[in-house]
């Protein structure tokens, strides 16, 4: 999920970048840093716990492969990947139909038969992700509809603290509230006309919206991985938190330094 908040593939970045007036290469290079904190945080809390070596029981022999064998087989999964986004980046072509064109391509590149298809097929409508994704979707809309979106503003800027702080904590729970998107439609004018702030206050306001998104029920990707892995929402919440919270706070010296600079 990081590239989410970094790359202008995704409509936030492109939104905030045009209304702010900040270049696009400019706020990847500033969010440089931030990236690496959250590489560096993501493996300090739960990568670094992971065992290196599986004592599961094998079903069957292991073969191992060599580091170029490895590279070989990392490329060929990751292909449909890179060939939709590129289509999706310079065709400027919807994302369902750059992504339904390379899998009719894979089928036949990575010879996959009919009985596999249909398995494929099957196993990909889950049926509670479904129903999970259309009830978030739901849920987000019902609350902008009640119109918290609106009152966010007034409440925030009435407490005792500065100002770019209240915006931060404006783009959080708002983007818990609706999404990321929605956010940045309505609050980038308004934030850069209370505080001509630049790059700097736009990687705050981006990374504050990141860390909420990661952490709100209307982030509609929560409830899928959820769903796959079969663990509640609070205890994936659980262990989100910690992390992003931390990458809020850095945030914050990060925009500070900036400032002097």
């Amino acid at each position: 999920h990081i590239p989410e908040g970094v790359l202008p593939t995704y409509p936030l970045i492109i939104i905030a970048c045009s209304l702010s007036g900040v270049p696009v290469s400019s706020f990847l290079f500033g969010m440089i840093p931030p990236v690496i904190i959250l590489i560096a945080l993501g493996y300090f809390f739960y990568l670094r716990k992971i065992p290196k070596i599986d004592d599961r029981p094998s079903s069957g022999p292991t073969v191992k492969l060599s580091k170029k064998e490895n590279l070989k087989n990392l490329a060929k999964s990751l292909w449909t990947i890179f060939f939709a986004i590129v289509f999706i980046i310079a065709f400027d072509i919807p994302t369902w139909i750059a992504v339904s064109g390379v899998i009719v391509v894979s089928i036949f590149v990575d010879h996959f038969k009919p009985a596999e298809m249909k398995e494929m097929i099957i196993s990909a409508f889950e049926w509670k992700t479904v129903l999970g994704t259309f009830c978030v979707f739901i849920f987000k809309d019902v609350l902008i509809s009640a119109g918290l979106l609106e009152l966010l503003p007034g409440y925030f800027s009435k407490l005792p603290i500065p100002v770019y702080l209240t915006l931060a904590l404006l783009f959080f729970f708002g983007t818990m509230v609706a999404s990321s998107t929605a956010v940045g439609s309505a609050f980038v004018p308004l934030a850069f006309t209370m505080l001509p702030g630049g790059m700097p206050l736009l990687i705050l306001l981006m990374g504050f919206s990141f860390a909420a998104s990661q952490m709100t029920p209307t982030h509609v990707c929560l409830a899928v991985v959820t769903e796959y892995f079969g663990i509640s929402l609070g205890a994936l919440l659980k262990k989100t938190l910690p992390v992003m919270l931390t990458y809020c706070v850095i945030l914050v010296g990060y925009y500070l330094l900036l400032g002097i600079f």
